[in-house]
């Protein structure tokens, strides 16, 4: 994609962002005004709860209160009209009451004052009477023509501070909800308040059911709230988030001809130098002290120095197919040496087997000169030469497998790896009587070629063997191997006295030997570190040691070979 691509894309990028906050932001807004408004209207019905409370306590308070007095039990069992006009009649007009009925301990209503109002008594639950338990309670009543609360609490003498004894009998007052008491109440809440046969499930109303003594709905207390303050406020939120619109949208677009201008333009100059390879283009540019202007001229230099450049790589091109070219005669004549080794070890591998072969066949044609030879030494000496046979075979199918190297890699077993490598060297070794101490108890695996990886150690262990040629002590090879939780080791360790400080830092470099030319190339060590480094991102390293072995000591050099542990061995 262009740069004016990518500039359409981030201008198209910006808005959409800027898009998306705004109405994120928008909605959060009105989310908090609705978060408000509900809280607001939570707070006001808890208040409006509480203004109920304290309006009924006045009334509750005088039906409490009045129902735990000595002169009220006598009263109620000994009724006197001029005692109730004095002490219940008068304290009505006080406490703003509409009804006050007594009732004696036989449940009968020996007393009712309702100023004149309709009869209502017979709508209060009888059941609230009893006079074995006091009962306390609250509930509404409706009439053809009134809604009317009522509160009822058991007669009881001074002395029953507790008033858990038997009730002497009950005091009833009522409250009619009329339409002054409603007044009243919106002139506390300063809010609307009506009562309706239904639940009003407006969000501007706090609707409230009035439960009869059954529980039943016999109206709904509905409080109106005065959201002019909220209309106020969301309008303010309305007209802020245009204003913040309008300014968002402002400023984008004083953004993009910026960017334009400044940036862009100056931008497709220099593409547009770049791609045709003019840098005379640039000239308008060159002038300018800001970033451009030195980029211009950056460019400017860069057309000088192309040419220079490019016959530099073309220098570095030659000299790395030089290289390559070179590695490629050290593998091949990695191989030829390999190739000789083999041959050589060959040779030793059938020198015995061939010696026994001969040595039967001249004593068969011995004893049959003589006349002795017998048809059971005939089939004893063939059996032999057949096992002789079957050796040489064995030994040409080991070297065979060795050389036989497919492209694909495959799964290596580390101990496999190294006793072939044994197999194909002990012959050798043991002609050179070189003793070989092995221990290899821990076990590794790896993935990629194992005949290469025994030519690594091949080459390590004939480096070993020829530093003890001229050796007229003890010859000794020395293989361990052992494994921690990140690398696997190998220590190869001969007794030929060690490699020189001089020279021990050289050892891997190719064409570098210390033999005569006619016993060693100088790239044995040099392609075991390139295969065991580059192929399976080990370490090789030598250092000289001095060690003891059955009470005697020795000095040699000690190669370590180290693998990391693959995801294969975790």
């Amino acid at each position: 994609m262009r740069l004016n691509g990518k500039f359409f894309v981030l201008m198209f990028v910006l808005f959409f962002v800027f898009a998306i906050s705004y109405g994120y932001t928008y909605k959060m807004e009105k989310q908090n005004l609705t978060n408000l408004n509900n809280s607001y209207k939570e707070d006001f019905d808890k208040s409006f709860q509480k203004i109920l409370e304290l309006t009924s306590s006045k009334f509750s308070s005088f039906v409490y209160d009045y129902s735990y007095w000595d002169e009220m039990a006598e009263f109620a069992n000994k009724p006197d009209i001029e005692w109730a006009e004095i002490n219940i009649d008068e304290p009505m007009l006080n406490f703003n009451i509409d009804y006050v009925w007594v009732v004696n301990d036989e449940s009968k209503f020996v007393y009712t004052h309702s100023e004149s109002l309709e009869d209502v008594s017979h709508l209060i639950n009888p059941k609230d009477f009893n006079q074995t338990k006091p009962i306390f309670n609250s509930y509404f009543i409706k009439s053809k023509n009134n809604l009317i609360k009522i509160y009822i609490a058991p007669i009881q003498a001074s002395e029953d501070m507790k008033r858990v004894g038997k009730p002497q009998g009950y005091l009833i007052v009522g409250k009619i909800w009329s339409e002054k008491f409603i007044k009243d109440l919106e002139k506390i809440t300063r809010q609307e308040i009506s009562l309706d046969e239904k639940e009003n499930f407006d969000s501007d109303i706090i609707s409230h059911p009035l439960l009869g003594y059954d529980k039943k709905i016999l109206s709904y207390i509905n409080l109106k709230l005065d959201k002019s303050f909220f209309k106020t406020l969301s309008y303010s939120v309305e007209t802020m988030s245009l204003f913040v619109l309008f300014i968002g949208i402002v400023t984008l677009s004083f953004m993009v001809l910026f960017l334009y201008f400044v940036v862009l333009r100056p931008m497709n100059t220099l593409t547009l130098s770049l791609r045709v390879k003019n840098p005379n283009l640039l000239e308008h540019l060159n002038s300018k002290d800001d970033e451009f202007g030195v980029i211009s001229r950056l460019i400017k230099d860069f057309f000088a120095q192309q040419d220079e450049l490019i016959a530099q790589l073309k220098r570095i091109k030659d000299e790395v197919e030089a290289r390559e070219a070179q590695e490629r005669i050290l593998i091949q004549q990695s191989k030829l040496a390999s190739m000789g080794e083999m041959i050589a070890n060959i040779a030793h591998q059938w020198r015995q087997p061939l010696s026994v072969v001969s040595t039967i066949a001249s004593g068969i044609q011995v004893k049959q000169e003589c006349g002795i030879l017998k048809t059971e030494t005939i089939n004893e000496s063939m059996e032999n030469i057949l096992a002789q046979s079957t050796y040489l075979s064995k030994t040409i199918d080991d070297f065979r497998n060795f050389l036989n190297n497919t492209s694909d890699g495959n799964i290596i077993n580390m101990q496999s790896a190294i006793k072939k490598t044994i197999s194909l060297l002990e012959s050798v070794l043991v002609s050179n009587q070189i003793q070989l101490i092995i221990s290899i108890e821990d076990d590794f695996i790896l993935e990629g070629h194992e005949n290469e990886l025994i030519q690594a150690f091949i080459n390590i262990i004939n480096n070993a063997k020829d530093s003890m040629r001229e050796n007229k002590n003890e010859k000794l090879i020395f293989i361990t191997t052992s494994k921690n939780d990140d690398m696997f080791e190998i220590k190869i360790k001969d007794s030929g006295g060690g490699i020189s400080s001089e020279i021990i830092s050289r050892i891997f470099e190719p064409y570098f030997t210390t033999k005569h030319q006619l016993v060693g190339t100088g790239i044995g060590l040099f392609m075991s570190n390139k295969i065991i480094v580059e192929r399976y991102n080990g370490l090789v390293s030598v250092e000289n040691v001095e060690y003891e072995y059955e009470n005697k000591i020795y000095s040699g050099a000690m190669f370590t070979v180290r693998f990391p542990i693959s995801h294969l061995e975790k």
